[in-house]
């Protein structure tokens, strides 16, 4: 009789995330940030019979000013 002791397993992943920040002067910076470049499917979450996927390739900017 085999049974199963609810272990699940998922193949490694690799992701590669990137900042570049730029300061335009005292006061102002910019910055662009980019998560999972590659678009890697992975799971993000695993156990219970179910799996959450990862988040996919995103891109953000934004600025601060300081005073």
């Amino acid at each position: 009789n085999s049974s199963s002791i609810g272990r699940e397993k998922a193949d490694d992943y690799l992701i590669f995330d990137m900042l570049l920040s730029y300061h335009i002067n005292a006061n102002w910076n910019v910055n662009v940030n980019g998560d999972n470049l590659t678009d890697e499917s992975y799971e993000e979450q695993l156990g219970g019979g179910h799996f959450i996927p990862g988040a996919g390739r995103a891109f953000s900017l934004s600025t601060t000013y300081s005073f």
